[in-house]
């Protein structure tokens, strides 16, 4: 509600009526009291325009007036604003409740001058007439001595004021709600409203209702009858267009115009009653109830309807000659296709057409079986599925032709016809039977190899020139009668690195376990020549393995390198008991067992460098630590990532030959990696740098996508590295971005271009890249952590 400041004499109140604001204001000056109100043409005071005066010239009487000030004093000066109206709402100033004071002569000549005062005249200084009293006086004059000093009155305390109903303030007759029925008007500020007189023509809204009039201020109507007179209908009037309804009664139907009851027969026929659940307007024919048969249900198109006269049960009888499906239809010919029209219930025999299956043959039915044979045509021959012409030859024998007179169906030979049998030792070739092309032969002339004598020469042979006709001599590749790399018993060269004898060049060694054995390398056949026998390296041929030496206990063959003879070495550990235990030592060894331990010279230090007294890694029966690789220790866990797929491997801890169970990574004993989750479309696997832990986790999106200057390649790049660019997108914190890193343009290595697609042509990866399972083994090189 606005809030009212009053100073000096003048005096406010505001009144609410529902959105508008009335807003009556007195100036309350002993020598001057008026009262203002909006008229057309400006804001007069008692009729006298005060718009020339000054008098709150700047007020906005308008009906989207954000602010309204409104003041006045009586030398005619603006006054200080007592009113804030901020409200969208119209803002009606009015002054004069009833309208009705007296103009005074200064107002009538306003009036009459257009709005100027007259001569020796102030509008400011005007007041009513000696003994008038201004209503809109009267109905301030409640309120004015509350008024002073007051911010803010509720529209229910002010409505009391006045004595008028809530919401019921008036400006003019215009503001008070009326019906067709009642009539409004404003007194005192106050709506009055009362009923017009009875009788009056009036509509209720109501289709159903007529002859409206007015009765103690309510429109009322006399209902609409819309009874049918039938005593099986509900009848009700639809008030949406005033028209009559009747709604047929259970149980009931109207047939005709005529009521009757659930199952009543009609007079007219006995199969006839009433059904409400089939209809309620018309007669149901009872099943199979029938009087003629013009009662009866339809019938097939080869059925005819009657009624039996004492049961009054329908039937059928059939009619002659008519069909209801193929199979009643027959002509006793296999050559016609025999059909029945349905519909029509009559048969029809249309001829079965047969097609020529080719230019030789014509096709005709055979009316015993329905059947369409070929026939051959006069002149051709159907041979193979092929049609050919009298005279054509077979492709494959030239001897073979087409003889329709003797046959139609294959091939004829043409016996003493001119021919070829491909055979250079044969001449006068002919056609014979069996459609076979003979020749005689020629003497001296061969068909095949089996037709030329042998040689006597093992590396030559007489072969048959099938262009020629005769045999010739050919030597045999490969073919060799002697030679140190020359196999007698085929005649043929040895493949390379077959032994061609010759002392060996040179002799291998290597260790079996705990045997020396040694291998002659001699030179070999080169498997080209019948006497090259070479000692190049691709030649050479090695012997087998020869054993030379066992090694003693206590001792390991011990490789030499380069195929030189391995040593037979001691496998205890070395220390400052060396030479020492007696004539049970090695020299050069420590030797301190437990035999040498008897002797009682073996030195202090034994238990220091030789033995051992407990321990994982100590064999507690000899006193020595257990050979280099045992097991021991807990067993461990590692983890990795191979694309998407979770990978875990275990392994063992091992002796370190010093009775130290090792556990650094290169010293466990580890098993092979198993797959033991695949991530999903939207994961990447990703793996703990040391790898003692691997997961699938959510690929990071986000808006940073494709920025990050140059170093993005279309993922979520924003690193604290790249931040410093100044082109990282907004979410970078909130997609995980501020925890990745990047070791930049390092040095090109082998893993350019791996990191899923990331690496673009130098070491990228970092953690991120990691957890995609791609990155190089040589990672380290990169310094990416």
């Amino acid at each position: 509600m606005p809030q009212v400041r009053v100073t000096g004499s003048h005096k406010a109140m505001i009144l609410l009526n529902n959105s508008d604001w009335t807003l009556r204001l007195r100036d309350l000056t002993e020598s001057n009291g008026f009262c203002w109100r909006p008229l057309a043409g400006g804001l007069r005071r008692s009729g006298v325009a005060l718009a020339a005066k000054g008098v709150c010239a700047a007020l906005a009487v308008s009906v989207l007036a954000s602010t309204a000030c409104v003041g006045g004093s009586s030398d005619g000066s603006s006054g200080p604003a007592i009113a804030s109206v901020t409200d969208a709402a119209v803002a009606r100033f009015n002054v004069d409740v009833g309208k009705s004071a007296p103009k005074t002569s200064s107002d009538a000549a306003q009036d009459s001058s257009g709005g100027s005062a007259p001569t020796g005249q102030s509008g400011d200084s005007a007041s009513p007439p000696s003994g008038t009293v201004d209503s809109g006086e009267q109905a301030d004059s409640a309120v004015a001595a509350s008024a002073e000093g007051v911010d803010s009155k509720s529209p229910d305390s002010l409505a009391n004021s006045q004595n008028c109903e809530k919401d019921k303030f008036c400006i003019d007759a215009s503001d008070c709600p009326v019906t067709p029925c009642t009539q409004g008007q404003c007194k005192g500020g106050c709506c009055i409203v009362s009923p017009v007189v009875d009788g009056k023509t009036c509509d209720d809204s109501n289709k159903c209702t007529a002859t409206d009039t007015c009765k103690v201020g309510v429109c009322t109507g006399k209902a609409k009858s819309c009874d049918d007179g039938k005593d099986c209908t509900a009848d009700s009037c639809n008030t949406v267009n005033g028209k009559c309804v009747s709604v047929i009664a259970d149980k009931s139907c109207l047939i005709v115009g005529k009521c009757v009851a659930q199952g009543e027969v009609s007079q007219a026929s006995a199969c006839k009653t009433c059904d409400p659940v089939s209809s309620t307007d018309s007669w149901t024919v009872a099943a199979n109830c029938c009087a003629d048969a013009s009662e009866c249900p339809p019938a097939g198109v080869c059925d005819t309807p009657v009624c039996d006269p004492v049961a009054h049960t329908c039937g059928f009888e059939k009619k002659v000659g008519c069909c209801i499906q193929d199979s009643d239809c027959s002509d006793a010919n296999a050559c016609t296709k025999d059909s029945c029209d349905v519909a029509l219930g009559v048969c029809s025999y249309a001829a079965i057409s047969c097609v020529d299956p080719n230019p030789c043959q014509a096709a005709t039915c055979v009316e015993a079986t329905g059947e369409c044979k070929a026939v051959t045509k006069p002149g051709w021959c159907m041979v193979d599925g092929s049609c050919h012409t009298e005279g054509a030859t077979s492709s494959a024998n030239p001897c073979l032709v087409c003889n329709s007179a003797k046959s139609n169906t294959e091939w004829k030979t043409a016996i003493g016809t001119a021919c070829s049998d491909s055979n250079p030792c044969t001449y006068g070739d002919s056609c014979q039977v069996g459609g076979k092309c003979v020749g005689s032969p020629q003497q001296g002339c061969c068909q095949s190899n089996a037709d030329c004598k042998p040689t006597g020469d093992p590396c030559a042979a007489n072969v048959c020139d099938l262009g020629q006709g005769l045999c010739i001599s050919k030597s045999l590749a490969g073919c060799c009668t002697s030679g140190t790399c020359c196999d007698a018993a085929t005649n043929s060269v040895k493949p390379a690195k077959s032994t061609c004898g010759g002392g060996a060049i040179s002799v291998q060694y290597q260790c079996s376990g705990q045997i020396i054995q040694s291998q002659e390398i001699s030179p070999g056949c080169n498997g080209a020549s019948a006497t090259g026998c070479s000692s190049q390296t691709q030649f050479l041929v090695s012997g087998p393995w020869q054993n030379v030496q066992t090694c003693p206990a206590n001792t390991q063959c011990a490789a030499a390198g380069s195929g030189q003879k391995p040593t037979c070495a001691s496998t205890q550990p070395a220390g400052s008991c060396a030479n020492s235990c007696g004539s049970k030592s090695i020299t050069g060894v420590c030797y301190c067992d437990a035999i040498c331990t008897g002797a009682g010279d073996c030195c202090k230090d034994y238990m220091t460098f030789c033995g051992c007294a407990s321990g994982e890694c100590c064999d507690v029966t000899t006193k020595f630590p257990k050979t280099a690789g045992t097991t021991c220790g807990a067993v461990k866990t590692q983890f990795q990532c191979s694309g998407k797929l979770v990978q875990k491997r275990t392994g063992n801890p091992t002796c370190d030959g010093k009775n130290i169970c090792a556990t650094a990574t290169a010293s466990i004993k580890w098993g092979s990696y198993g797959t033991t989750q695949t991530c999903g479309s939207t994961q990447n696997c990703h793996a703990a740098a040391d790898g003692s832990s691997a997961s699938c986790v959510a690929i990071p999106t986000g808006t940073c996508m494709g920025h990050c200057g140059t170093k993005s390649t279309g993922s979520c790049y924003c690193d604290t590295a790249c931040k410093g660019l100044g082109d990282c997108c907004a979410d970078f914190d909130s997609v995980g971005c501020a925890t990745m890193q990047t070791c930049g343009a390092k040095a090109t290595t082998t893993c350019k271009g791996k990191c899923g697609g990331q690496g673009i042509g130098l070491c990228w990866c970092d953690s991120l890249c990691e957890s995609i399972g791609d990155c190089c083994p040589d990672r380290a090189v990169c310094a990416c952590n």
